[in-house]
């Protein structure tokens, strides 16, 4: 399922009310494109029949042939979830490259070979050696690789792996159309009454299932609440990458605490106190 695999496996307050209360229920439905639902009606007459002091009934149906549209709202479901996964993969990965404090994060040329050549130069020199508070940035490693997710996606993460198993658990939402369970109802009551024709009752006996459309309507409504969530967050981090009054992208130097110590050893060393650090911070991003 991508890099959402594995992730945190309690809902945190950001995946809180995603209504997940889909998962697990409810497969194997069948049912028809069209859904049959009979109405028998028992109409008395105005008079008694010869048969016996009750009235004769005349009865008839009226069939509804109600439009099953379930199998659409599956595939839609489906769809939506695919889409939210995704999603939720983009804020994680941006998320993976974006500072706290605002800005996007680069790694340099400063890799493991000329690193070292840095560290030995400053040993040779009896110049205190920083270390990189960024390790990868000094360490190899395949691109592409698995993300795991952190900070206010890691409780919407466990609501991604449930959208996950919709297009492998509920694969019978895209191929089969969904009926609910309707009991037999009758209407006002059964069987004829004594002999008053005034008060004789109209027997109705109503038969068939009603299209269930609650399930794909679920999955649905929690895919647009992560996507809702997720497309803010992902707003929050690109607003806090950009410098607004210069119009650009801020970027910042995996290796720039090495660069800031390599400079402040040599500013010391030639007599002089290095400028104070400053450093930009965006705006808190979104909370769940």
């Amino acid at each position: 399922m991508g890099i959402v695999s594995g992730g945190a496996k309690l809902l945190g307050s950001a995946a809180d009310a995603v209504g997940l209360d889909w998962v697990g229920g409810a497969a194997g439905l069948t049912g028809l494109a069209t859904t049959p639902v009979v109405i028998s009606i028992g109409v008395p007459e105005d008079y008694p029949s010869v048969a016996g002091p009750f009235p004769a009934y005349h009865n008839g149906t009226i069939t509804l042939n109600v439009p099953n549209n379930s199998k659409e709202f599956g595939e839609i479901a489906v769809n939506m979830a695919q889409n939210s996964l995704a999603m939720v993969e983009l804020a994680i990965a941006l998320q993976t490259i974006t500072s706290p404090k605002g800005g996007i994060t680069i790694k340099d040329e400063l890799d493991p070979y000329h690193y070292e050549v840095i560290k030995t130069a400053l040993e040779e020199n009896n110049e205190p050696v920083p270390v990189p508070e960024n390790p990868p940035a000094t360490t190899l490693n395949e691109l592409g690789a698995g993300i795991t997710e952190t900070g206010l996606l890691s409780g919407l993460a466990t609501g991604a792996d449930a959208l996950g198993s919709v297009s492998e658990s509920f694969q019978f939402l895209k191929v089969t159309p969904q009926v609910g369970i309707t009991p037999n109802v009758f209407v006002p009551g059964v069987g004829p009454e004594a002999a008053t024709p005034t008060f004789s009752p109209i027997q109705a006996t109503v038969t068939g299932t009603f299209p269930d459309y609650a399930l794909p309507l679920k999955i649905m409504n929690s895919a647009i609440q992560i996507q809702g969530f997720v497309t803010n967050y992902i707003v929050s981090n690109i607003r806090n990458a950009i410098d607004t009054e210069a119009g650009a992208i801020v970027l910042k130097n995996a290796m720039g605490d090495v660069s800031k110590a390599v400079s402040d050893n040599a500013i010391r060393d030639a007599g002089q106190e290095p400028p104070e650090w400053t450093e930009p911070s965006g705006v808190e991003g979104i909370q769940g």
